[in-house]
């Protein structure tokens, strides 16, 4: 943590590793966001305006609802990701894809929620999360068509919200952002708590 440069030794032969040591240095792109819950269930106060008002226009711009992630709603979302996906293009889509596909067929209660976000009767957005510790949300996936304005923060906010009620918690982990210009923006406007500091 605070910038430290970790060096690990040889333990064993002297080919167990290649050269004298290895360092892990932290890196910016991969260091997780983390958001107090409260913040981002309410998005209270001045710093969350901008949000407010997105989430505002969406709800009156739509007739919306917020449902939770059930068998019945799983197919909208693949729906929805299979719209997003034509529209943008990188290497990585097919394999997110399939990793959403996965979560969503998991049957196995492994602490998972998730919830769908509707605009005139269409899925407009969604998001899956997990609780690897009672006091942690970690959000997994997350989708919003843009053609549907204000929904990306509306998902945010209705799925903290609903998560929160139904399973008390302090911290929402948003991971990292790739080193992406714009996901490091979006995730800037959130006001996190605090960066975790990880290494590679």
């Amino acid at each position: 943590q605070g910038g430290t440069v970790f060096r690990f030794l040889h333990i064993g032969t002297p080919d167990s590793f290649p050269g004298e040591g290895f360092t892990a240095e932290p890196r910016r792109d991969l260091y997780d966001y983390i958001y107090r819950a409260e913040d981002l269930a309410t998005m209270h106060g001045r710093a969350y305006g901008a949000k407010r008002n997105q989430i505002a226009q969406f709800k009156r711009n739509y007739d919306w609802r917020f449902e939770p992630m059930t068998p019945e709603n799983r197919d909208d979302c693949l729906r929805l990701v299979a719209i997003w996906d034509a529209t943008h293009q990188g290497a990585m889509l097919a394999q997110e894809r399939k990793a959403v596909e996965r979560m969503l067929q998991c049957t196995q209660s492994l602490g998972q929620s998730g919830g769908v976000l509707y605009a005139d009767g269409q899925p407009a957005a969604f998001a899956i999360g997990s609780h690897p510790r009672a006091e942690l949300l970690d959000i997994l996936a997350e989708k919003a068509l843009p053609q549907y304005t204000g929904a990306y923060s509306a998902i945010i906010q209705a799925y903290a919200a609903y998560t929160l009620e139904h399973t008390p918690f302090t911290y929402i982990n948003r991971e990292e952002d790739m080193g992406l210009e714009n996901l490091r923006n979006a995730k800037l406007q959130l006001k996190p708590d605090h960066l975790v500091e990880k290494t590679l």
